[in-house]
């Protein structure tokens, strides 16, 4: 074993996730809400934040980490300074988000409702479009989204 890092969260972990864009970081996050930001050259946190809620699922993409969890929020973090800011969060989901993937340029979530969606990173990340919640705001967002529920229906819905 290189490290034990007995404490790095207050519960269970439940998401550990990696780029080869930057080999040294490793972002985890759990139970306790933490979304941590590690430079694996370092025992210590090179950034963390507080999301309030069990964070289940990370993906990492171009100096942006998205979470998501309990809340069925995806959030998008500004990683590329070595910290951790918000740069966008989306109410994706009415239950939790138990699975992130980033291909290219499109976040895709998984989560307890029985619904996959995907988002276009690029559009998420433009300015007008920091900090937007809530599925009342979906006019907020001018592309599409995809959502499939588990019997394979798959329809792409305007937002």
């Amino acid at each position: 074993m290189l490290r034990n890092l007995s404490s790095a969260h207050d519960g269970p972990v439940w998401a550990l996730q990696r780029t080869a864009e930057v080999p040294e970081a490793v972002a985890s996050a759990g139970a306790d809400g933490m979304v941590k930001l590690w430079d694996a050259r370092q025992v210590k946190p090179a950034g963390q934040v507080q999301t309030g809620n069990a964070v289940y699922a990370l993906a990492m993409s171009r100096g942006t980490l998205i979470s998501s969890g309990y809340d069925g929020i995806v959030q998008l973090w500004d990683i590329r300074m070595g910290s951790v800011s918000l740069a966008a969060s989306l109410q994706a989901h009415r239950a939790p988000v138990r699975a992130l993937v980033v291909e290219s340029k499109t976040v895709w979530s998984g989560s307890t409702d029985g619904t996959v969606r995907c988002w276009d990173l690029d559009h998420l990340l433009k300015p007008r479009a920091r900090i937007t919640s809530g599925l009342s705001n979906r006019q907020a967002f001018e592309h599409y989204v995809s959502s499939g529920v588990i019997e394979n229906d798959l329809s792409e819905e305007n937002i």
